[in-house]
């Protein structure tokens, strides 16, 4: 509809003349379908939307295509997968047309500092409910900070903390038990976010009151009040040496054979060998959110990658395709998953669409997961805890997804070290145990966590504890009377800042 926008800015001019601290779009797009429409038989339609489309493409019927894109014409294979891809790539901008401009007049009307939330996904996976709903925008749709639901992957979670340059990710999760929300939250201080605690699920037999009173007496707001010495002490993300970059258009063009696969199997099968990664539509190398650093090195936001894996990126546009051949020649090791031998249109690429070494071109994932493997140990890049496959994947077969235990150590792309341990106890479990890191051996007493970080000249610039007791390093020999939790950093001016609680 082309007054939507200015129908959605006034709603929020309405409430202009009160000092909210932000507003929210929750799972926008188009009526929710959870069949994903499998039959690829229904369209979204209105006259407005007809001349949005014969405008993207040189004055074609939307109706005509339709049936084309349906049932298929034998010698029209080309064109019906152009249309397909014309067709998503309109939900797709159209909605994150919508999402920015509702981003921009939530600041305008509230100011640079108002917070413009929550979570622009629908279904909590990257699949074909999300294609229909919304062109999976969920990179697209501006926010503040990357947000996701439920059993969103970790690795789409990752990305989108990046995408959006807010050092965490925040879930929105909710269970019928307080149980599986102590778990989430260790989980996922181990993968780089926090917890948005939604009350329980509703129940006959549970009273409204009791949704947020069993969660308040589970010993979940102890580990959520533990947790918060780790922001104290670092604002950087979670390290992920490997980007998967699934092909946007292909992932969502049901004629190609890669339909409904943004790759998440090579994104699993990375992170349980410890190495986490970042899910990434190849659309962000359109827009220009994915760039190169000085050494040509693919990077997101603060994340620079040793190892990117291209997945399936058939139809991806010119600007992809100029974008990965220049990553081709720079730092990041590049693999190929799949072809890539037509354009956005189903045109064929005179020259090949992205031409490698064949040692770096594979017919499936699996395949590739050993070669990026070794890329890592050549570049001398360490793993963290292996994650364990245990995740979901939301209405969608094959095996589960690794997911970051709740206990084990990991790092953020700043250099600090974070030792999470969360297994038995709401608060945290011991951690009573002698470690090493760049360089230093460390002895400590804690409880739930402890994270630290050593400046370029090797000093203590961070350290965290929770229910501290104990700390010994580089002659440093610390011990408190009573546990408390701790955290403190060492500022540009060179004074140490900090706080405790207990």
């Amino acid at each position: 509809a082309p007054h939507l926008l200015a129908y959605q800015r006034a709603i929020i001019r309405q409430y202009a003349d009160i000092p909210l601290a932000g507003i929210m779009k929750d799972e926008w797009g188009f009526p929710p379908d959870h069949t994903g429409n499998p039959a690829h038989d229904r369209y979204w339609y209105s006259r407005a939307m007809a001349d949005a489309y014969a405008a993207a493409a040189g004055g074609r019927d939307l109706v005509r295509d339709a049936l084309l894109m349906t049932l298929g014409e034998r010698g029209r294979e080309r064109e019906r997968a152009a249309a397909v891809n014309r067709y998503r790539a309109l939900c797709r901008d159209r909605n994150a047309e919508i999402e920015d401009d509702f981003y921009r007049a939530g600041k305008e009307h509230f100011g640079p500092d108002a917070w413009i939330v929550t979570h622009a996904t629908w279904t909590p996976y990257p699949g074909a409910q999300e294609f229909r709903k919304n062109g999976l925008s969920w990179w697209h749709a501006t926010r503040d900070v990357g947000q996701s639901d439920e059993s969103t992957p970790y690795a789409c979670r990752t990305s989108l903390a990046k995408r959006w340059g807010y050092p965490l990710w925040y879930n929105q999760y909710y269970a019928k038990e307080p149980e599986p929300y102590i778990g989430e939250l260790w989980a996922g201080a181990l993968g780089g976010g926090r917890l948005n605690v939604h009350p329980l699920y509703p129940r006959a037999d549970l009273p409204r009151s009791e949704r947020n009173g069993r969660l308040m007496r589970s010993g979940l707001m102890a580990g959520m009040t533990r947790l918060r010495m780790l922001d104290e002490v670092s604002g950087a993300p979670l390290a992920c040496p490997v980007a998967v970059v699934f092909g946007h258009a292909c992932a969502m063009n049901w004629t190609h054979p890669a339909y409904n696969d943004v790759g998440l199997g090579i994104a699993s099968a990375l992170s349980a060998k410890g190495f986490p990664v970042d899910l990434i539509p190849s659309s962000l190398a359109a827009c220009g959110a994915l760039t190169l650093d000085t050494d040509g090195s693919v990077r997101l936001g603060e994340q620079r990658y040793r190892a990117v894996v291209l997945h399936q990126p058939e139809y991806g546009g010119d600007a992809e395709r100029a974008f990965f051949r220049r990553a081709a020649q720079g730092g990041s090791a590049l693999f190929r998953v799949g072809d890539w031998l037509c354009d956005s249109q189903a045109r064929p690429y005179a020259d090949g669409g992205l031409p490698l070494a064949p040692e770096r071109v594979f017919k499936d994932g699996a395949a590739c997961v050993e070669p990026v493997l070794r890329a890592l140990a050549a570049a001398n890049v360490q793993p963290v805890t292996p994650w364990t496959a245990r995740a979901q994947r939301w209405g969608h077969a094959g095996g589960k997804l690794a997911a970051p235990p709740v206990e084990g150590f990991t790092v953020l792309t700043d250099g600090t070290y974070i030792r999470v341990a969360g297994a038995r106890q709401a608060e945290g479990d011991p951690i009573q145990e002698r470690f090493s890191w760049q360089g230093h051996d460390l002895e400590v007493d804690a409880v739930g966590l402890v994270a630290v970080r050593f400046a370029p000249d090797g000093s203590l610039a961070a350290f965290a504890a929770g229910g501290f007791k104990h700390l010994r390093m580089d002659g440093l020999d610390v011990t408190v009377p009573e546990r408390v939790d701790i955290a403190f950093k060492r500022g540009e001016d060179g004074r140490v800042r900090g706080v405790w609680q207990g």
